[in-house]
C-alpha cells in the first residue's frame, strides 16, 4: 500500500513538472558582466559548457576565412552549437581591416578536459576571429558575427560567450521564436577590453534555435572625424542546461524509491 501510494505521488509530480515545462512560451533575457583589462581566471568550459562548447580560430593562423569560421576545438560529442558565420567571410581579409585571425592579445584563457583534440588543454588565450576596420562605415549592421544554438530539452539554457573589445562598442541581438532580445556594450576608447556575456533561454520546443548576432560599434577619439573603428573578437562560448526543480524533486524521489525497504521487527 504505501509504494502504491508513492508510485501514485510520484507520478502526479511528474505530470506537474510536465505541464510546467509544456506550459512557457520563449524566454530570452541577457547580461554583460562587465568590461575589463585584467588577467582573468581560466573559463572552465567543461563546467560551463554541459551541452556543448566551443572555440572559434583558425589553427593555421591565416587570415582570410571560409564558410563558416575554423574551430580550434569543441566539445567530444556536442553539436547545440552551430558554426560561426559572418558577412566577411570568404573575403581576402588583409590586416588591418577584415576579418583576421585573434590580432591583438587578450586577457581570456580558457581550459577544458572534455575536446575532440586536443582533449584538455590551459588554452594560453590567443584564440579568436576578428573583424577589424580603420574608417568609417564599418559598423553596418551587416557586418557581424553570427551563430546559432539548438535546444536540448525545454528547461532553461545558458549561453556563455566571450570576446574583445579594441577601441569599438559591442551589440548582441538574439532571437528565439519571433522574442528578440538586445544588450549593448558601449564603445570604449581603451584597447583590448575583454567581456563576458551570459544569455538565458528558454524554448518552446526540443530543437528550437536560437540566432545569435554580434555587430561592432566605432568610437569617435580626440583629434579625428567620425567613428574610429579598431575592431572586435569572439573567442569561446559554452551552453549548459539549467535544471528544473520539478525535475531535481522527480531525481530526489527517484533516489528514495529505489533504496530498500526496512522491515519492522515488533
Amino acid at each position: 500500500m504505501i509504494l502504491t501510494r508513492f508510485t501514485c505521488f510520484a507520478g502526479v509530480l511528474a505530470a506537474s513538472a510536465a505541464l510546467s515545462w509544456a506550459a512557457h512560451g520563449a524566454v530570452v533575457s541577457g547580461s554583460f558582466s562587465g568590461v575589463t583589462d585584467d588577467v582573468r581566471a581560466a573559463a572552465d568550459l567543461t563546467a560551463l559548457g554541459g551541452l556543448d562548447w566551443v572555440i572559434w580560430d583558425d589553427p593555421d593562423g591565416a587570415d582570410g576565412y571560409t564558410d563558416p569560421a575554423p574551430i580550434y576545438n569543441e566539445k567530444a560529442g556536442g553539436g547545440a552549437i552551430g558554426g560561426l558565420s559572418s558577412s566577411l567571410l570568404g573575403e581576402p581579409g588583409t590586416p588591418p581591416s577584415g576579418l583576421v585571425r585573434s590580432s591583438f592579445p587578450t586577457a581570456h584563457t580558457f581550459a577544458y578536459t572534455d575536446g575532440t583534440a586536443p582533449a584538455s588543454e590551459a588554452d594560453s588565450g590567443t584564440r579568436g576571429v576578428t573583424i577589424r576596420g580603420q574608417a568609417d562605415g564599418i559598423n553596418d549592421p551587416a557586418t557581424n558575427f553570427a551563430f546559432t544554438v539548438t535546444a536540448q530539452s525545454l528547461a532553461e539554457h545558458t549561453l556563455t560567450l566571450f570576446g574583445t573589445l579594441r577601441r569599438s562598442g559591442v551589440q548582441i541581438t538574439s532571437t528565439l521564436n519571433a522574442v528578440n532580445n538586445v544588450d549593448v556594450i558601449n564603445p570604449v576608447a581603451n584597447a583590448n577590453e575583454e567581456w563576458v556575456y551570459t544569455l538565458s533561454f528558454t524554448p518552446d520546443a526540443i530543437g528550437d534555435q536560437l540566432t545569435v548576432v554580434i555587430t561592432g560599434s566605432g568610437v569617435t577619439l580626440a583629434g579625428e572625424e567620425g567613428s574610429f573603428f579598431n575592431g572586435f573578437r569572439v573567442g569561446a562560448a559554452a551552453v549548459s542546461v539549467v535544471p528544473e526543480p520539478g525535475a531535481l524533486v522527480l531525481l530526489g524521489l527517484g533516489a528514495l524509491a529505489v533504496l530498500p525497504r526496512r522491515r519492522r521487527v515488533c
